[in-house]
């Protein structure tokens, strides 16, 4: 490893040694953990792993008509009122799927570090 290299890792190599997990880039391009980085590859395959946030849907993303499950008691409901608040949807439900899975009433977006 040449002292340049050392110096464009020591970021990521930092943030892994503080417990942070690191993410390798693949061939295809898609970001995938680390589970074990030996930082033999270029340093532009590697990243401090993306932290996510559950944002409300906007108005248009409700979806028209879905099953919902009430947090406080696990009721569920068929919910098609889309003017309800996406923000009360979030709080207050989770969506459950066609096979009985619930999911948050929200869309999981990446915040960078």
């Amino acid at each position: 490893m040449t002292p340049q290299r050392a110096k464009e890792l020591l970021p990521i190599i930092t943030a892994f040694a503080n417990g942070k997990k690191i993410q390798q880039r693949w061939t295809n391009g898609q970001w995938l953990k680390a589970l074990d980085p030996c930082f033999e590859m270029p340093p532009e395959n590697y990243r401090v792993e993306p932290e996510r946030r559950l944002r409300p849907w906007k108005p248009e993303e409700v979806p028209d008509a879905f099953v919902a499950m009430r947090k406080r008691d696990g009721e569920l409901m068929i919910v098609r009122d889309v003017r309800m608040c996406a923000a009360i949807l979030m709080e207050y439900f989770e969506r459950v799927d066609e096979r009985g899975v619930c999911h948050p009433c929200g869309v999981w977006e990446e915040v960078e570090p």
